[in-house]
Order: structure tokens, then sequence, then C-alpha cells
């Protein structure tokens, strides 16, 4: 989180969960500051443009990190800083922030925020490639071995989703959130903005029997969009998330698994030795923006967009 450190030059790109939604929503973002702190505001007009041009369940790319102030500050003044930052959003603005410091929570209340959620991330932070991998399960490390894939780091964002709705098909599944075609305009923007990195795994030059997408803020690498060929050994999508971890954590990134709330998914990610860590979402929104959010839904379940 970035609200371990607080200062002058950090622009919106820096603030947000997502920053690459900014640039396919093109909100207007006004940094607040009072002494020792800032907090991002979306413009409300811009708040009226995001809701509609963003898919509801992408919404999370708002999401912003905040309020930041500075680390070496008596509790009861980061409090009182909080406080400030928080009254500071105008009252028909929606706001949904992200952090780690509960002193951030408990000045939310005092700022009459509707929403207080405390969560939990799972999250990899490792010294070294060698470090990495004898932290993981030896399940884990055998699967990888065995996998004996060759990995692409830089796949490009076409080819990705070409393997991705691949793989669904053979697996009969059913289309997932991010397959339309908004996904790759998300995927395209996080990739021009050099905030994300697309993975595959080959065993031959063909189609790729594993792909990873994973976009990252200044501080986390996210576990994002993932898929696997039905035949492939289960130790490629392995090998894609270790290699996705090192590089995370050679650019001072943590990996965030996002997802730990899904009971399919929890073993396979405690497997790679990573650690629960706390966080709190704040939030509080309008009538306006609700009602907006809910139209947007039913219009675009109403046509059929599998993005609804």
């Amino acid at each position: 989180m970035l609200n371990s450190t607080f200062a002058n030059d950090l622009t919106p790109e820096d603030l947000f969960h997502a920053p690459w939604a900014l640039k396919i929503a093109d909100p207007q973002v006004e940094i607040v500051k009072v002494e020792s702190g800032s907090i991002p505001v979306f413009s409300l007009h811009k708040q009226f443009g995001l809701v509609t041009r963003l898919p509801p369940n992408v919404m999370r790319a708002s999401v912003s990190q905040g309020p930041l102030i500075e680390e070496k500050l008596k509790d009861s003044t980061k409090i009182e800083i909080y406080s400030k930052l928080l009254a500071s959003v105008p009252l028909s603005h929606a706001c949904h922030y992200m952090t780690d410091d509960p002193l951030a929570a408990i000045a939310a209340r005092k700022a009459k925020f509707n929403r207080i959620d405390p969560n939990f991330r799972f999250v990899a932070r490792f010294r070294d490639r060698d470090h990495a991998l004898q932290s993981f399960k030896k399940k884990l490390r055998s699967d990888i071995h065995r996998a004996n894939v060759t990995v692409a780091r830089e796949y490009d964002v076409a080819s990705f989703f070409v393997a991705y709705r691949s793989h669904l098909r053979e697996k009969r599944e059913t289309p997932r959130d991010y397959t339309g075609p908004e996904a790759e305009v998300f995927a395209n923007e996080c990739l021009a903005r050099t905030c994300g990195r697309i993975y595959a795994a080959f065993r031959s030059d063909k189609m790729p029997e594993a792909v990873l997408f994973v976009p990252n803020d200044k501080n986390y690498s996210y576990y994002f969009l993932s898929s696997r060929h039905p035949n492939a050994h289960s130790g490629s999508m392995s090998t894609l998330i270790f290699e996705a971890i090192v590089d995370a954590n050679e650019a001072g990134r943590a990996f965030d698994f996002l997802g730990l709330y899904m009971p399919t998914t929890v073993d396979f990610y405690l497997g790679f030795g990573g650690k629960l860590e706390p966080f709190w979402e704040l939030r509080r929104t309008s009538v306006a923006w609700e009602s907006l959010r809910l139209v947007n839904r039913a219009v675009r379940k109403a046509r059929g967009d599998e993005w609804f």
C-alpha cells in the first residue's frame, strides 16, 4: 500500500489501485492536500462518465489508494489528518479507497463513510528466485520442474485473448468476466502504460498451453487473468506464476493473489508460500451514483453483454 509513504509529487497514476483504468475512463482527478497528507478525488461529472463507460464488474479498477499521510506521526495526529482528508471529499461524490492503516478506518467512521470493510490479501514477497522456489510447497516445486515449459514474458494482447478464449472453449466453460472486447482495451492500456505483463507457457511453437495477465501498480503486481488448456500439465500455470512472482519481487513489488475468497483457489495459492495481509476498504456512495450503476448493469444484461 502507498499510505506508508507520502510525497508532494505523487500523481494520479501513483495513487490508483489500477492506474491503467485512468486512460480508459478518462477521469479528471484532483489531488486534495492538507499538511502531511493527500487524497485523490474524482470530479463529479467524470464520475458519471466512469460508471457509464466501464462495466460494473471492473468498477473496482477505479479504487484508489488513500488517504495518504506521512508515516512518522503520532497516532492521534494521523487520525486527525485522515479525518480532514476524508471529510474533504464532497458529500455528492461516491468514493472507494483502500488502505492498510486501521487508523484510516477509524477516521472513516468519523467522516461518516457508510462502509468500512476489513479484508485480506495473500501476498508473496521473496528475496530472490531461489528463496521463492524454496518457499513453495514440495508438490508445487515438483510440478514446475516436471512441466518443463518455455516461458514468453512479453506475449501480445491479441494472442493472449485468442489462447484464453480457446482454452475456455476446450474446457466447455461459459465465458467469464473480462472476455469481451473491452477486456482487450483494458489489457492494451495496461501494457502501453508499462504497468503490466503477459506471460505464456509453450511446449512447442504453436498455441501456448497456459497464459497469464499480470497488471501492476507502484507496489503490487496482481494475479489477474489466466487460463490453461485442459490437456496441459498443471505445472505450466504454476511456472508462469513463479516467473511473475520473481519479476515482481525483483522490481520491488509484492505479488498479490487476487481472489483468495474463492474456496477452489485457496489451497493452490497457499502452495506459493506467501502470507495474509489485512487491508480496509472505505466506501461512501450517493443515490445518483448507485442508480446510474444499476441502470448500466441492467442495460448491459438486457443486450446480452457478457461483461454485465
